[in-house]
């Protein structure tokens, strides 16, 4: 990390005092990196650019040169066009693709070169970096990009960008020398199924027209893409009416075209079919129009765990049909993946050509609820374009949050030789939060990783504190006093709660703050939590009802903290720091649990965990790692799923309740109905199962259930496998009976708690005969709780006792206790002995 996290264990920093570790010369890093500058310049004093050629003034206006011209400047910029440059003949530029450019100072002379514009507008950016407040360093630079496409595929899942998210995107790529975006948002129904045919809304063309010439001015190529797949005809009508819809983007300025085959089933999948509509594509629109630069094509295996490896299937058939022009696109060796030259050789071979990857990061659609905020590391080194066309990240639906990995893919892409993904991931942050960048950068540290995932994809994640806290946990676990880095492990938690504090206050990206709230709501509340587990640890060695006092108190103030959710997304809970900082917490909760119950019951291994509200059991791997959520009215569902997966015959989801549920309604829903291959049923035990009659509408299918059961399935019944994308799949009971007060008080689940009210009593019958010794543990504020104790024979005494702690010795003959407070009381656990 940028700060030294030496500064951390001397305890009590804040953020903002945190020293940064930087060279002389950081303050004219340059990025994306240049291929070629000289050494050893040292800066020279500036006072303004004078602008000699006046041609270029339109240009210049729209880089941060603008602001550094005068009239009175120190160093003149000339700017003129060249038939050849100097990197012409490096041989490494394979790709000899527009935007290479040369900086040469001449005295107080500064000469740019370039073939196009393209090349100035790069040129004058790296420029701009040269300069840093009154200092310039007047270095010369022969520079180019080694891979042609670079940038972003607007390709997830969820929540398309807003057009306000768009326009400060195609600057961003303008400003990291990014030249390409490709507009193919999942749930653009204009771009994709039902409406692709159709022609956009007057609204909405004018939009894409205010893209279009704002990719125009930054020089990226904007690409619209269209994705007919789910629904198309191999007919002449319907390679009509794709040529037709191409015809009315060709109006709105688009000069860029994709046709995207992924994520569906049937016919649409057929490669000669998709090879004959871009070769027509290819004929009757690329070529006639003279100006359309080459089609794009993301095909249906896009990646190597899903394509057929026997010869002469899918993508050879692509490799040999489709026209040598046209960029196929590829994930890698699987959806997410890191971007390898092994599997670049591979799908080469294929495709007799180099990929156009498709990385699908730092994308977060099949994990919502996680931020994947990290570098963009996973790039082999020295990849050229001879190996891969272009590199495209797939981003969040989190615009903002999502261009520190969009500057390092642009920065690899620019220079595949030399990038260092951290020094990229740190450039960046600071470059968006230049006030606040230590803060962020701290909070993005501990949010990176994606948790379990059908795709088995990781990342790095709290990197810094994780051996800290492994030694920390081991010593804990052993028995061991480790003072040193538990105060450690506490300042950190502590920095957790003031970078959310930080990046708030200052709010220098009020849409980043918005798109990321939820999540540092979740990461403050984190950062409490573990101060907390900390303390009651430390008081492990006081009485028990000390300890127990210390517990209760800080989990009373943590209990209600309230999850927000992102905008319109209510079922998306946030998680943050889930590698490292959040698994300690619940590992330091769950041995202080266990701890207090050993010393009250003298015994080991008594455990006060969680069981959760069920589990789910399935043979389809792509689901295998889904959440199980709890939402409004307590009910229990699978977060959504927004990939398409495949369920093979006989494959099977089951959710195994904690709890029996009854007078119960069960609902699923698909993007393609699932009247033919969906059966539901449920149990009481899990081995013997019973059919339930559904009923499907409008893609939905509902059940309702009176019996009581545990156990609930859906299964493919069918012949065939089916692909389908799973939007929900819940149970919720309609039942209104009372809730079993006791359940919660012989759990063993400090997490769990029944709440009585003034004088409401609750009646506990021994588990065990002849019992000594009651232990009750409570809370409240300064309540007075009466023990009505009933013997054998019926008869009761009544025993008034306090504090939140209660170990009271028990007649003989001791039957039951009922528990009545004189003011409102949460009681945990009643343990007898």
């Amino acid at each position: 990390m940028r700060y030294l996290f030496k500064s951390l264990l001397l305890g009590g920093l804040s953020i903002s005092s945190l020293h940064f570790a930087q060279s002389s010369n950081a303050d004219f890093s340059i990025y994306p990196r240049v291929q070629k500058m000289e050494d050893g310049i040292t800066s020279q004093v500036f006072e303004g650019f004078q602008l000699k050629s006046k041609a270029w003034e339109n240009l210049v206006q729209r880089t941060p040169v603008q602001k550094m011209l005068s009239d009175k400047g120190n160093w003149k910029l000339q700017i003129s066009l060249k038939k050849e440059l100097a990197s012409d003949k490096n041989p490494q530029n394979i790709a000899k693709a527009k935007g290479a450019y040369e900086i040469d100072f001449k005295k107080n002379t500064i000469h740019l070169f370039a073939k196009e514009e393209a090349g100035i507008f790069y040129g004058l950016q790296t420029l701009s970096q040269l300069v840093k407040g009154d200092k310039i360093l007047p270095v010369d630079i022969s520079d180019f990009p080694t891979i042609q496409y670079r940038g972003v595929v607007e390709g997830f899942y969820g929540n398309p960008w807003s057009h306000e998210d768009r326009i400060s995107q195609l600057k961003y790529y303008g400003q990291i020398k990014a030249n390409t975006y490709i507009y193919g948002p999942k749930d653009d129904p204009y771009h994709s199924s039902p409406n692709w045919r159709k022609p956009y809304p007057p609204q909405q063309a004018q939009q894409l027209q205010d893209l279009v010439k704002t990719a125009h001015d930054n020089f990226v190529d904007f690409v619209w893409a269209i994705h007919p797949g789910k629904d198309i005809q191999w007919t002449e009508e319907d390679q009509n009416n794709v040529l037709k819809k191409f015809e009315e983007m060709y109006k709105l300025g688009i000069r860029s075209y994709a046709v995207f085959f992924d994520d569906i089933s049937g016919e649409g999948t057929n490669a000669h079919k998709q090879a004959g509509l871009m070769n027509f594509l290819n004929e009757k629109f690329v070529k006639v129009k003279k100006d359309v630069n080459p089609l794009m094509i993301c095909p249906t295996e896009y990646n190597k765990s899903w394509a057929d490896p026997k010869p002469g299937t899918y993508l050879d058939i692509l490799g040999t049909e489709l026209d040598p022009s046209i960029q196929i696109m590829w994930t890698g060796d699987s959806v997410v993946a890191d971007v390898t030259k092994n599997t670049l050789e591979w799908i080469q071979k294929r495709i007799k050509r180099p990929a156009l990857i498709w990385w699908n990061f730092p994308v977060n659609d099949y994990v919502r609820d996680h931020l994947l905020l990290g570098p963009s590391y996973g790039l082999e080194a020295n990849i050229d374009a001879k190996e891969m066309s272009g590199l495209l990240s797939n981003p969040m639906e989190h615009a903002e949050a999502s261009k520190p990995a969009i500057f390092g893919v642009a920065d690899f892409a620019w220079k595949t030789n030399g990038y260092n993904s951290q020094k990229a991931w740190q450039k960046s942050i600071e470059d968006l939060l230049p006030l606040s960048s230590a803060s962020y950068e701290f909070f993005a540290e501990n949010n990176s990783d994606l948790g379990k995932t059908g795709h088995g994809y990781r990342r790095e994640e709290s990197t810094q504190i994780a051996p800290v806290i492994q030694q920390l946990k081991q010593n804990i676990i052993e028995g061991k006093e480790d003072v040193k880095n538990l105060e450690v492990v506490k300042d950190y938690y502590q920095q957790a709660i003031q970078a959310t504090y930080d990046i708030e206050a200052k709010n220098e990206n009020p849409n980043l703050n918005t798109e990321i709230k939820a999540w540092l709501n979740d990461f403050n509340q984190l950062g409490q939590k573990g101060i907390s587990q900390i303390e009651n640890y430390k008081t492990r060695n006081l009485s028990i009802a000390e300890y127990w006092n210390t517990i209760v108190s800080h989990y009373e103030k943590t209990k209600d903290f309230k999850s927000l959710h992102p905008e319109n997304e209510p079922n998306i809970t946030p998680v943050t720091g889930t590698l490292v900082l959040r698994p300690f917490v619940e590992f330091l909760e769950n041995w202080n649990h266990q701890n207090i119950f050993e010393k009250i019951t003298q015994q080991k291994g008594q455990s006060a965990s969680n069981p959760g509200v069920a589990t789910l059991h399935t043979t389809v791997k792509s689901l295998q790692a889904v959440k199980i959520k709890v939402g409004k009215d307590q009910q229990i569902y699978l977060q959504p799923i927004l990939e398409v997966f495949e369920m093979k015959p006989k494959e099977e989801v089951t959710l195994e309740l904690t709890q029996p549920i009854s007078h119960t309604n069960i609902k699923t829903q698909f993007e393609t109905g699932a009247t033919q291959w969906a059966g539901i049923e449920v149990s009481s035990d899990g081995k013997t199962w019973e059919k339930v009659n559904a009923e499907e509408k409008q893609k939905t299918i509902t059940a309702h259930v009176e019996r009581s059961f545990r156990w609930v399935k859906l299964s493919n019944v069918s012949q065939k496998p089916v692909r389908l994308r799973l939007k929900e799949f819940s149970v919720l009971s309609t039942h209104s009976s009372a809730h079993n007060q006791t359940l919660y008080v012989r759990d063993l689940n400090l997490n769990t708690y029944s709440v009585l009210a003034t004088g409401q009593g609750l009646k506990e019958v021994s588990p065990i005969s002849q019992p000594k010794e009651i232990v009750i543990l409570s809370y409240s504020d300064a309540a007075n709780l009466q023990l009505r104790i009933t013997n054998s024979r019926n008869k009761t005494i009544k025993v008034a006792v306090s504090g939140n702690y209660i170990h009271y010795h028990l007649p003989k003959d001791t039957k039951a206790i009922e528990v009545v407070p004189n003011k409102e009381t949460h009681l945990y656990e009643i343990l007898w002995k």
